[in-house]
C-alpha cells in the first residue's frame, strides 16, 4: 500500500505544479497596453483598446 500511496502522491504534485506554472506564465506582460476609457452613458463606460486579437 505504501508503494500505491507514493505513485499517487507524485501523480497529484507533478498536476498541481504544472497547472500552477501554467497559470502563472499565462498572464504576459501588459507593460505596453494602452486603454482608452469611454463615457458611454450615465454610470456605463466602455474601456477599449487599439489593434484587433493577435
Amino acid at each position: 500500500m505504501g508503494k500505491l500511496r507514493k505513485i499517487l502522491l507524485f501523480t497529484v504534485t507533478s498536476l498541481w505544479l504544472s497547472a500552477t506554472t501554467s497559470l502563472t506564465y499565462g498572464q504576459g506582460n501588459f507593460a505596453g497596453v494602452e486603454l482608452t476609457i469611454t463615457l458611454v452613458a450615465g454610470n456605463v463606460y466602455m474601456v477599449q483598446r487599439p489593434g484587433g486579437r493577435r
